[in-house]
């Protein structure tokens, strides 16, 4: 079974894969589709067992980042830029250190980089969160508050509706132990790991926003970027367009 992909722009353009976060699915990239698909071939895909790939069984990080690794090698580059928002987050990192030969640079946010603790108390959130999840109305209001506009609420209850507590429970299952990986092929990626001020604190409490490159030995800081134009990515979707034009603003950042 295959995962859903959608394509925008010239495949002759540098190519961008946009990985989403848990319970929502490619939509929540349209804007920044919109302003860089004139620059790039933006590739969107859904992650198993959301959105219109629901159907398709969450297994592991590994796994999830071998079937993006297939879609990217699929493309007529063979090979892309990736951005990941939390899930995506995870999912691209595991690319970039299990798949770098057809990874660009990396752009992610909203991972953690050590395990949850106590374990005990992130399973129980994740149980209430998962049940929350299930409910329209209440995905509704979430997304109201945080500024979407009434199609994405839409779309975003839509996803919820889709998304399995089995999905959601293998999800953070591999969530609440994860530690960045560290072993890395000889190919270097570079990524640009970023936090915004409002993100939870096991996610603030991570490295300061860098440019990281990957090698054998491990990550090795080659730059660093201010907080403000990082957060500023974070904002609500009224800032949508800054955000897309300063997603690929740090992309070429990263090609330095």
């Amino acid at each position: 079974m295959s995962l859903h992909v959608e394509t925008t722009g010239d495949p002759a353009n540098p190519a961008i894969v946009f990985l989403h976060g848990l319970g929502v699915s490619s939509w929540m990239w349209a804007e920044q589709v919109r302003h860089l698909s004139d620059r790039f071939h933006c590739v969107t895909i859904d992650l198993p067992g959301n959105g219109a790939s629901h159907e398709v069984p969450w297994r592991s990080f590994d796994d999830s980042a071998a079937a993006v690794a297939a879609v990217i090698a699929a493309t007529p580059a063979g090979h892309a830029h990736v951005v990941g928002l939390s899930l995506g987050g995870y999912v691209a990192i595991t690319l970039a250190a299990r798949h770098p030969a057809v990874v660009g640079n990396v752009v992610i946010s909203g991972i953690t980089t050590d395990p949850l603790t106590p374990a005990w108390k992130n399973r129980l959130l994740v149980l209430a969160g998962s049940a929350v999840m299930r409910r329209p109305w209440l995905t509704r209001a979430y997304a109201a508050a945080m500024r979407l506009p009434r199609d994405a609420r839409d779309a975003m209850a839509g996803d919820a509706r889709v998304l399995s507590a089995t999905t959601t429970h293998r999800i953070y299952d591999e969530v609440v132990p994860f530690r960045l990986p560290t072993a890395i092929e000889p190919h270097a990626v570079r990524v640009l790991a970023t936090a915004a001020d409002h993100d939870a604190r096991p996610i603030r409490r991570g490295p300061s926003p860098t440019i990281i490159t990957r090698h054998q030995a491990g990550p090795q800081v080659t730059g660093s970027v201010t907080r403000t134009a990082l957060t500023s990515m974070s904002r609500p979707v009224s800032k949508l367009r800054s955000r897309a034009l300063q997603v690929c603003s740090l992309l070429h950042r990263c090609q330095r």
